[in-house]
């Protein structure tokens, strides 16, 4: 089972989301529900979410279940745009799977391989890169 770490940055309507080990649809979405009940959470704000740590064994059918699961939770569905922040092949093809999800729901699904780079999609300003990093280096 892989580890979740998140933590809402409220001032910048943003949402980091750390995952370390072996990954499976159903942590991504138990670490989803879980920020749900903290009061800083908004449906509306962005998501950055680091899988650089992560192994995983993810199909088309976890996927399908994945999806079904965020449609039957309504505080989920919201547009905004999720940033996949990823360093191997494997991982890119979790969040191209994860982009089957753009047919069904609102969101905008981005894969980059860099903080600098999930900041630029999400229209943050540079300046706040350490700080997003820091944090993100933080969830552990």
């Amino acid at each position: 089972m892989g580890n979740c770490f998140y933590k809402i940055l409220p001032e910048k309507k943003l949402i980091l989301r750390r995952f370390v080990g072996i990954l499976t649809m159903d942590d991504i979405f138990q670490c989803i529900k879980n920020s749900l009940t903290d009061e800083a959470y908004d449906p509306e704000f962005s998501a950055i979410y680091d899988i650089r740590d992560v192994n995983h064994n993810i199909d088309k059918n976890a996927i399908s279940k994945f999806t079904k699961d965020i449609w039957e939770t309504k505080e989920i569905i919201s547009k905004r745009t999720v940033v996949f922040i990823t360093d191997s092949p494997s991982q890119v093809v979790l969040s191209t799977l994860l982009q089957t999800l753009r047919q069904t729901t609102f969101f905008r699904i981005v894969t980059v391989s860099t903080v600098e780079a999930a900041i630029r999609t999400l229209n943050i300003p540079k300046e706040e890169m350490k700080e997003i990093e820091n944090a993100l280096r933080s969830l552990k």
